[in-house]
């Protein structure tokens, strides 16, 4: 078993899921594990750090032996991606994450950061007013503008609606720019609680990640005068191709939120969301304006699909995804790092 020390005094909801929740589990698997010891790196196999505190090369410097570990690491100029590149291992929390660290160290392992939650059940039935909800930063709630709130005041005529949100207003402030304007909102306070006794009263979850691109941007991108014969030959551009952006941190937390509350998930094309959103079985992913609003109306007029795919996605999670395989296969990377670095000293 392995000698491991876990510095860090970030706090954070990484914080949380990446080492407050994993050590306990690396324990309970027999491993030794000491928080913030910071001068003595020469008494451990394994060292890790959340990104902001990272200290590898010091702990390399004492101990050359020391697997050097960082969690949910950060794209930042000079140090921190020197960091980055002289760690033994990166702990990703999506494929976006990984994709943006490769050129800086191709060792990675992505560990989903999913809370520790206690998963409900949940019967839909026909309702006079449904709940869409939404938990997760407010920068999210921004991007709700141009197509999500599109499809819920289009859906407003349809349908009696509202719209559950819950961030931290607290350190935030209150979400006020590109509401929706004819569905009614509600703010609530993020907390850990508030995921039980408020979200789980949701009758859909609505997960966005994409970051609208700007009018101007999205022109030069696909203009049609860039796809006339003749003119800029190999470039594939098409008037109506896709332009996305969403952060490389994007991760499908939110999604498992939801699949842990019984509430069927909508998600954007993001290489997470489809990883645990199987479209039209588990969920739905979409895009523009018809898509939001075609998944949404799907979902507020048939209760047992809304009970069907939040059922198909409790068990992608629970089959595929869960926290204690995640950890187990997180442990065993730490095991072969440990006697990789055994062997090259013999």
């Amino acid at each position: 078993m392995a000698r491991i020390v876990v510095n860090t005094e970030y706090s954070g909801a990484a914080t949380v899921t990446l080492v407050d929740e994993l050590v306990p589990r690396l324990e309970a698997a027999g491993h030794t594990v000491v928080r913030n010891d910071w001068d003595n790196y020469g008494h451990y196999d394994i060292a890790c750090f959340m990104s902001k505190d990272s200290a590898v090369r010091i702990a390399q410097a004492q101990n050359p032996n020391i697997v050097t570990v960082i969690m949910d690491p950060k794209l930042v100029a000079g140090h921190r991606n020197a960091e980055n590149v002289a760690a033994d291992l990166l702990v990703v929390t999506s494929l976006e994450q990984r994709e943006a660290m490769l050129p800086l160290n191709t060792s990675t392992f992505v560990y989903h950061s999913f809370p520790n939650m206690r998963p409900k059940t949940k019967e839909h039935s026909a309702k006079k007013t449904t709940i869409i909800g939404y938990h997760g930063n407010r920068e999210h709630l921004v991007c709700f503008a141009p197509a999500i709130n599109a499809a819920l005041d289009s859906l407003a005529s349809e349908h009696s609606i509202e719209l559950w949100v819950m961030y931290n207003i607290a350190n935030l402030g209150k979400w006020t720019r590109g509401l929706p304007q004819r569905v009614r909102v509600r703010h609530i306070q993020w907390s850990e609680e508030a995921y039980y006794t408020e979200l789980a009263q949701a009758d859909i979850g609505i997960c966005n990640n994409h970051i609208p691109v700007g009018s101007r941007v999205a022109q030069l991108a696909a203009r049609r005068w860039l796809y006339r014969p003749g003119l800029r030959k190999g470039y594939p551009y098409r008037p109506n191709d896709y332009l996305l952006r969403y952060k490389y941190s994007t991760n499908p937390s939110r999604i498992y939120v939801f699949g842990m509350l019984g509430i069927p998930a909508i998600s954007d094309f993001t290489p997470s969301s489809n990883q645990l959103i199987r479209d039209g079985h588990s969920g739905y992913i979409v895009h523009g304006t018809a898509g939001w609003r075609n998944a949404i109306d799907r979902l507020i007029r048939q209760p047992q699909l809304r009970t069907t795919m939040s059922q198909n996605l409790a068990k992608t999670i629970t089959d595929h995804y869960s926290v204690d395989t995640t950890a187990t296969d997180l442990m065993h990377q730490f095991d072969e790092l440990v006697a990789d670095k055994k062997r090259a000293v013999v």
